[in-house]
C-alpha cells in the first residue's frame, strides 16, 4: 500500500518546476528552529509552548531550560540527545504543506515544500503504527485544499513590509529583564467583512477533539499584537478571527474552531504573561522548583526527566545554573516584530 501510495505521489511531482516561489516556507521553518534553540535556553526567554512545560510541572520546565543550556555547550546526557522524531516531522510537514497552499501555491510546489521540510527517512513508519508517515501529510494536505477553497473563500493572505503574513516572529520585552517570544503560522484578511483572521494549524492522535482544548488558549491571544500592527486601523483590528483546523491521524480528518478574541482578552493575556514570570522569580529565589505527579505520565509516556528529576541540578548542567540570554543576543536575530511591554500597553490605549 505504502509503495503504490509512493508511486501516485511520484507522478504528481513529475514534469514541472517546483523548487521556486515567492516565500520559501522550509527555509522560515528552518530559522524558526534555529531561532528556537539558540534562545530557548535561556530562562529569561519563554513562548507558549515553555510556559505549557512551567503550568504542567514546575521542575520540569527547569530541567529543560538546563537540558538545552547544556545542548548548547556540548552533548546531551545520554538518552537526551535532541533529535527529531516522526511526530515532529509529520506536524511539520503538515504545517509547512498548509502554510504552502494559502500562499496560493499549486499541489506540486505544496508537495516539494513538505518533501523539502520532511527530516525523516522518506518512507519511514511511525514505530506505534500512527498514519503518520509522509504519504500520510500529503493525503491530508489533499483534505485541506479542499478546506482553503470552500470555508476559506473570500480570505486571503495579509501582507507586512512586502511579505506574507506566514511565520511572522515577534519578540516582546517586558522591561525586567525577561522576554516573551513567538511565531504566527498565517494572518488573513477579509476585505468586505474588513476582519483579519489568524490561521492556527495543529495534528492530534485523539479521536476526541473538543473546542475547549483551544477556545482559552493564551497562544492566538498574544498574536493580536501582531495584528494591531499590520492593520494599524482600530476598526479592523477591534476583535479578530481565530481559526484553528485541527487534524487528526486517528479520525484522518480536520475538526475546524472559530472564536473571536476582544481587546479585553488582550489585557488578560499581558497579565498571565507577566504572572507567569513571578512565578518563575519565586521559584528561582526560593530555589524550589515543585514537582507536579499528575504530569508524570502524559501523552501515553512517562516524562523524560522521571526517576531523574530529584538529582541536584549540576546533574543535567555543567554549572548547575541557569543561562541568561543577552538583549546584545537577541538583537542578533531578525524577528518581524519587536515591542516593549509599555509600546504594547500604549497601542492598546490608542485603539480603544
Amino acid at each position: 500500500m505504502i509503495k503504490s501510495k509512493f508511486g501516485a505521489l511520484t507522478s504528481v511531482l513529475q514534469g514541472q518546476s517546483i523548487a521556486s516561489g515567492i516565500f520559501n516556507t522550509t527555509e522560515a521553518k528552518q530559522r524558526k528552529q534555529d531561532r528556537y534553540r539558540s534562545l530557548m535556553r535561556g530562562i529569561n526567554i519563554s513562548s507558549f509552548s515553555t510556559f505549557e512545560n512551567l503550568n504542567k510541572c514546575e521542575r520540569f520546565f527547569a530541567l529543560s531550560k538546563l537540558e538545552l543550556s547544556r545542548h548548547a555547550a556540548s552533548e546531551l546526557i545520554e538518552g537526551f540527545k535532541f533529535e527529531t522524531n516522526m511526530d515532529f516531522a509529520f506536524g511539520k510537514a503538515m504545517e509547512t504543506g498548509i502554510q504552502s497552499g494559502i500562499l496560493g501555491k499549486n499541489k506540486q510546489e505544496i508537495f516539494f515544500d513538505m518533501f523539502m521540510s520532511w527530516d525523516m527517512p522518506l518512507d519511514a513508519i511511525h514505530p506505534k503504527g500512527y498514519a503518520k508517515t509522509f504519504v500520510d501529510a500529503t493525503i491530508a494536505i489533499d483534505k485541506f485544499l479542499w478546506i482553503k477553497e470552500n470555508l476559506l473563500e473570500g480570505w486571503e493572505l495579509a501582507w507586512f513590509n512586502n511579505k506574507p503574513a506566514i511565520e511572522l516572529s515577534f519578540c516582546i520585552d517586558l522591561g525586567n529583564g525577561y522576554y516573551y517570544v513567538g511565531h504566527v503560522d498565517a494572518v488573513l484578511f477579509h476585505p468586505i467583512l474588513n476582519m483579519y483572521r489568524v490561521l492556527e494549524n495543529k495534528t492530534t492522535i485523539s479521536k476526541v477533539v473538543h473546542d475547549a482544548m483551544y477556545k482559552n488558549s493564551n497562544q492566538a491571544v498574544g498574536y493580536s499584537v501582531i495584528v494591531d500592527s499590520i492593520a494599524k486601523d482600530a476598526a479592523k483590528s477591534a476583535t479578530f478571527e481565530v481559526f484553528y483546523l485541527v487534524f487528526s491521524t486517528s479520525k484522518e480528518q480536520f475538526d475546524k474552531f472559530l472564536f473571536t478574541k476582544s481587546r479585553s482578552n488582550r489585557a488578560a493575556w499581558l497579565n498571565t504573561i507577566l504572572f507567569d514570570y513571578q512565578r518563575i522569580e519565586l521559584c528561582k529565589k526560593t530555589g524550589f522548583w515543585p514537582k507536579r505527579g499528575d504530569s508524570c505520565f502524559a501523552f501515553y509516556r512517562p516524562c523524560k526527566f522521571f526517576d531523574i528529576c530529584d538529582l541536584g541540578f549540576e546533574n543535567f548542567n555543567e554549572s548547575g545554573e541557569f543561562d541568561y540570554v543577552s538583549a546584545e543576543e537577541i538583537d542578533k536575530h531578525e524577528f518581524d516584530f519587536k515591542f516593549t511591554l509599555q509600546e504594547i500597553i500604549d497601542t492598546q490605549k490608542e485603539l480603544i
